[in-house]
């Protein structure tokens, strides 16, 4: 009973986390003047939401995210050659084609590609965090 106590409140804790985390890019973007078009706390399928002033509060069901921006960031900083975990594909459409069709995306299956594909001759690595 305990060990499941121990991860209920790890899982609380890390939900926090990431709420506070998310509400930090919203309280910068509002500070910025930035149209804020939905503040969500997760991402995959929408569980809670609630419009207010033009903008969507949701929660998500998963308390990580970030693919799409994280994909747009790598672009901005000049990588073109991405590497993403199959089940991140449905991402993809979150992504303007203007964009998508300028990256080489390869959808991976394990890490096994992953390390066969950067440490084969000739391939040049860079990582946009």
């Amino acid at each position: 009973m305990s060990t499941i106590l121990s991860i209920a409140a790890a899982l609380l804790l890390l939900s926090i986390l990431v709420t506070i985390h998310e509400f930090g890019h919203y309280w910068a973007g509002r500070r910025l003047g930035f149209t804020i078009v939905e503040f969500a706390v997760g991402m995959g399928p929408v569980l809670l939401k609630k419009t207010k002033n033009g903008i969507q509060y949701s929660l998500r069901a998963l308390p990580i995210g970030g693919v799409k921006e994280k994909l747009l960031a790598a672009y901005r900083a000049g990588v073109t050659e991405i590497l993403l975990p199959r089940e991140n594909g449905r991402d993809l459409e979150k992504i303007d084609g203007s964009i998508r069709e300028k990256l080489h995306i390869t959808l991976l299956d394990d890490v096994d590609e992953a390390v066969a594909l950067i440490l084969q001759p000739g391939a040049e690595v860079k990582v946009a965090v």
